[in-house]
């Protein structure tokens, strides 16, 4: 028999092999017409696919549920008659169904998307259609109906992660029941649970061995729970999944799982897992050339009528990209169909390292502003996005499961993974991801000596580390099944170019890189961060080495993570502090084909962002916490339950004595938290992540009306400043939780109460300071309890922001420059010697130069930063912020003063403090505010903002680049501010003092990833600090001698002269006492309010505030 009939035999997986008038192929029997050879179909009606298939698991939440017949459907009541239910038997509506390809297949798209985890029935009420046509409700295999199961989360509360309360396998492919295993199969494990990372180790917990008891080579992935295990026999990896890359046929083997662990593991549910197997011999393979399609924008799917292998990717953060078209050609390996006779499933595989190519995307933001490429300043495209194999891909061609017809055209299933990236750097850093067990549904048959697949897969990758998108591709394939075949025999010619992996962009970044500030914004907990172009191999070994300060780290000392082109770096116990680091890559960081990626040493250096004996120390704060606001609070429980019909509210954040009786706080909401996201707290500070515990220094609890309270269970996750909580169970919709920070006050820095106390420390041992309002100068505080309410899921995307960089790097509210300057500075100063705000600077200006004196009575000259008759001192006028932000991108909406379409966004209110300035005046001296505190303000609510976050928009600028603006009010606290009496008689007026501010800023995405928000305000907003004196208090009766004028005077100049005469009122020859005295002795009664007037203003852009995103790919120290 010539070689092109075995191949075209074994391709189209005959029932017989022999002459073409008599023999039946796949879906009916080939017959003449005016234009070639074509299928014509059977007459009995029955469904003929489906997607999802029958007894599909896995399958994304977002799906459609299509249905292929067997003849045109003509029926009105198509929403009606198909019946979707729940794994609870709950009805789930069906929003429409449109008729593809001529009535011969149907797209349902159910109202709203699937629920993760769950299990659905899909049948009919009745029949589809009517008479001969009529179609009964299919079964492939199980109940009746189509049975599926969507996937669970990836992230996020172990009940939406998990599809099993108990950790196990939920499938093996192949299993070596249904599906035989191979001489050339690639093991895929799904689980029940995310698995941890920590218990995959391939030789130790993984195993797979030969009849000798040796372990077998190779390559082992997992994600999340996703765990696929590729043998490769050859010597070179190059040949990896090369057709002399198999197992041995006929020989017994044992795969092997030992303590396995969930991610979620308290110690006791690791499992074990054997399976003996003896694989089928494959051979004589045949190679089918698969040419992917070009649809030309054109050519649509019989199956959904999609556009053939283009995709359309959807997400919040990108909204709804163009069309990217996917072409490229799979060499497809695939078994002797003689050898698997009769309803057997005959094998194939496609070799890991095989590519497809899309065309280019511009890049948007919720798919309405365009990004700029930040180098270039054109607007940013992805270039080829390219999709590369990174195991063995294996699927069946089987019998038609919706029919016994021996006629009924093939089914194809194929499982792979595959590895996402783009050629331009920017978008490479934000996409580049492993997709683990993607499965494609078709259906295969023959036109004009063709082997056409047509099958439907989604694919759901992650944007930005922070939005889950999806597409629905319609694949479709065409192979060679005769002579022809032979001009592509050659299968390297589709493998991916075995060229070096070379290094695109990096965290934290080159020295050169855009912005050059970005090398400062690097934190101790903060990974290294390598994106390379092309897809990396998993192996043992180092994979980098890295020097601290000129010595090597050891390698227990590192860890490191690959996903898809990214590898991903970790120094236990956090870099450190300005330390110096090398980064160099070993001969073990490979491709897919083994070649070493290009040599590379990297350097760094780490800001001093920890307190050491050479500088004040003082308590970390919690810039953020999600669910809540940041502060030690009145709540009470009669506030969070109140009598109707009040509503439900945090109190007011708890806050100096000092503060006056008139001033209103305002009143905190209770705020809601999603059922899906964990508690996030982000740190100003290094945390001592040990003193962070859950159940003692941090406790999440179930809070009822009568006060009943119950520990939440679930796994704390920890870095250096940041800790996440994800619960076990979701957050039900309606109930009240809270969860505590456990701290105590300090005496004194010395002071031993992290060693003693179960509470939340620093690195540097000092306790959480919660109450920063009532005194910003002491250490710790009470426990910070915060109450949320749980709520329903959203689709809006929680994207949390850090203020980078910032001169007080070591957030100790005070700029350490003594010897040497620790913290230097970078504000610019412009030819004329005016200063511009650095990063998180915001300058302060004396209006006109002058502050005011007993009501304005008297003026004096006043500088900020330095003395008013001395040198000018631009580099002191500056206050640096300590901040993080979160904020929620809610998606498209239209910018009203431009009608132009926009993105919104909302921003959760937060707490921030500052360093302190001081304003000087002659005779007065140094007027220093202290730490300032400032807090951003709730918007009143409304039906779309019921929390009344911030709203802000994102819109595209005069350049063409993206904009935030936002307009917010904050309240300005100093309850520090040096009062030369302490208070006793003097007073001010900065307490919850307004500052609203009106902020626009351009947003510039890094090669890496990351996107920057940059914030200048365009008002001028006031502060007018007062500072007071109550003359009654200071005084007493009208006619007091001057003495006790110059001891009131005394208290805000802490300095007059002693050679005055006791003499009475208004009887001075001292200029400054004599006006004094007039207006003390001959303007009001004894209640009269002297005051100290500094117009302070902050001036059009001399406030800039940047945020950053965090790192696309997190590596928290602790993962439990």
């Amino acid at each position: 028999m010539k070689k092109s009939l075995i191949i075209a035999c074994t391709s189209l997986a005959l029932a017989a092999c022999g002459d073409k008038d008599t023999q039946t192929l796949l879906g009916g029997t080939m017959v003449e017409g005016p234009d070639g050879t074509f299928l014509a179909p059977f007459l009995s009606a029955s469904v003929e696919y489906s997607y999802p298939a029958d007894g599909q698991i896995n399958v994304p939440p977002v799906t459609d549920l299509v249905l292929r017949f067997t003849t045109p459907v003509d029926d009105p009541l198509l929403v009606e008659k198909l019946v979707l239910v729940d794994g609870d038997g709950n009805n789930v509506a069906i929003r429409s169904v449109r008729s593809v390809d001529g009535g011969r297949g149907i797209v349902a798209t159910p109202t709203q998307e699937l629920s993760p985890g769950a299990d659905y029935s899909l049948t009919f009420d009745g029949v589809l259609g009517s008479g001969t046509n009529a179609i009964a409700t299919p079964n492939a295999t199980g109940p009746e109906g189509i049975q599926f199961s969507t996937r669970p989360e990836a992230t996020g509360p172990l009940s939406l992660t998990s599809v099993d309360d108990d950790f196990g396998i939920l499938e093996l492919l192949p299993d070596g029941s249904n599906f035989e295993v191979m001489d050339f199969s690639t093991f895929r494990f799904l689980f029940t649970q995310p698995v941890d990372p920590e218990s995959v180790e391939y030789g130790v917990n993984v195993r797979l061995l030969d009849a000798n008891n040796n372990l077998v080579p190779a390559d082992v992935i997992l994600k999340h729970q996703s765990l696929t295990i590729d043998p490769c026999t050859v010597a070179l990896v190059a040949e990896c999944g090369s057709e002399s890359d198999r197992l041995i046929a006929g020989e017994a083997y044992r795969l092997e799982l030992t303590g396995v662990r969930p991610l979620n593991d308290d110690g006791t549910t690791g499992i074990n897992y054997s399976l003996d197997f003896v694989p089928r011999d494959t051979t004589p393979t045949s190679i089918l050339i698969q040419d992917i399609v070009d649809s030309e924008n054109s050519e649509i799917s019989p199956l959904n009528e999609g556009l053939v292998n283009g995709v359309v990717l959807n997400s919040v953060l990108q909204g709804v990209t163009d069309l990217s078209q996917q072409t490229g050609t799979l060499n497809a390996e695939l078994a002797y169909a003689v050898n698997f006779p009769g309803n057997q499933p005959v094998p194939l595989r496609i070799a890991r390292g095989s590519t497809l190519m899309s065309s280019s995307l511009d890049v948007k933001i919720n798919g309405n502003v365009p990004l700029l490429d930040a180098e270039t300043g054109l607007p940013q495209e992805t270039g080829s996005v390219i999709v590369t194999f990174i195991s063995d891909a294996n699927g069946y061609l089987y019998p038609n499961p919706y029919t016994d017809d021996p006629e009924a055209q093939r089914h194809i299933r194929l499982f792979m993974d595959v590895s996402m990236n783009t050629a331009a750097a920017q978008p490479n850093a934000s996409l580049s991801q492993d997709l683990m067990r993607v499965e494609l549904v078709g259906l295969a048959q023959v036109r004009n000596g063709l082997l056409e697949i047509n099958s439907i897969g989604i694919v759901e990758p992650n944007i930005l580390g922070q939005d889950v998108g999806n597409a629905t591709i319609a694949f479709k394939l065409l192979a060679e099944t005769n002579d022809q075949i032979e001009r592509l025999f050659d299968q390297e010619q589709n493998q991916a170019p075995n060229t070096p992996p070379r290094l695109v962009s990096w965290v934290p970044g080159f020295e050169t890189a855009i912005p050059a500030t970005r090398q400062s914004m690097q934190r101790p907990g903060d990974p290294i961060i390598l994106n390379f172009d092309q897809p990396l191999r998993r192996q043992a070994g180092e994979l980098v080495v890295i020097e601290e300060n000129g010595v090597r780290l050891s390698a227990e000392n590192v860890t490191s993570d690959i996903d898809g082109t990214v590898l991903t770096v970790q120094v236990r116990g956090g870099l450190k502090p300005a330390a110096e680091y090398v980064v160099t890559t070993t001969s073990r960081l490979q491709n897919l084909e083994g070649s070493p990626a290009l040599a590379d040493t990297l350097t760094f250096s780490m800001p001093a962002t920890q307190q050491t004996d050479q500088e004040i120390k003082v308590s970390p704060l919690a810039l953020t916490t999600y669910p809540g606001f940041p502060c030690v609070s009145t709540a009470t429980l009669s506030d969070i339950f109140p009598l109707p019909p009040e509503q439900p509210n945090h109190g007011q954040c708890v806050v100096s004595e000092n503060t006056p009786a008139e001033v209103e706080n305002q009143t905190l909401p209770l705020t809601t938290m999603p059922a899906d996201r964990p508690i996030a707290v982000i740190f100003s500070q290094v945390m001592d992540i040990d003193s962070i515990n859950l159940n003692t220094s941090f406790k999440v609890e179930r809070v009822n009306e009568d006060g009943e309270i119950t520990p939440v269970s679930g796994r704390l996750e920890k870095a250096r400043q940041r800790i996440r909580f994800f619960p076990e169970n979701a957050w039900e919709e309606g109930q009240v939780y809270r969860y505590t920070m456990a701290s105590a006050h300090a005496d004194s820095v010395n002071d031993t109460v992290c060693d003693e106390l179960d509470i939340i420390c620093s690195d540097a041992g000092l306790p959480l300071q919660t109450d920063l309002l009532v005194d910003s100068e002491d250490f710790g505080g009470p426990d910070m309890v915060i109450y949320f309410r749980g709520s329903a899921p959203q689709e809006s995307i929680f994207t949390p922001l850090r203020n980078y960089p910032v001169r007080d790097a070591n957030a100790n509210y005070v700029v350490d420059c003594g010897e040497p300057c620790l913290e230097p500075s970078t504000s610019p100063i412009t030819a004329s010697g005016d200063v511009l705000p650095s990063e998180n600077a915001a300058i302060l200006t004396v209006v006109n130069g002058e502050a005011t004196l007993l009501n304005e009575t008297l003026s004096l000259p006043a500088r900020n930063g330095c003395d008013p008759l001395g040198d000018d001192c631009p580099d002191n006028k500056a206050v640096f912020q300590t901040l993080a932000l979160n904020t929620e991108v809610i998606g498209p909406t239209v910018d009203p003063e431009t009608g132009q379409q926009a993105v919104k966004v909302h921003l959760y209110p937060m707490l921030l403090a500052t360093t302190p300035t001081s304003v000087f005046l002659p005779v007065l001296g140094e007027q220093t505010t202290g730490t300032q505190i400032l807090r951003m303000r709730y918007t009143t609510p409304t039906e779309d903002n019921p929390m009344g976050l911030v709203p802000g928009m994102i819109v595209t600028g005069d350049n063409g680049q993206p904009i935030f603006k936002t307009e917010v009010t904050l309240a300005l606290d100093s309850p520090n501010l040096a009062l030369p009496d302490g208070g006793k008689i003097l007073s001010h007026n900065l307490y919850n003092y307004p500052l609203p501010l009106t902020l626009v800023g351009d947003i510039t995405f890094f090669d890496d990833g990351r996107m920057q928000i940059e914030q200048r305000n365009q008002n001028v907003p006031p502060i007018n600090v007062l500072v007071n004196i109550d003359l009654e208090s200071a005084l007493g009766e009208v006619g007091s001698t001057v003495d006790d004028l110059v001891n009131a005077i005394t208290i805000f100049t802490g300095d007059l002269t002693e050679s005055l005469d006791p003499v009475t009122c208004g009887a001075t020859d001292v200029p400054l006492l004599g006006i004094l005295a007039d207006v003390l002795c001959t303007e009001n009664e004894s209640d009269e309010v002297a005051s100290l007037l500094i117009p302070l203003e902050i001036q059009e852009e001399d406030l800039y505030l940047n945020f950053i995103s965090l790192p696309i790919k997190e590596a928290p120290e602790v993962r439990r």
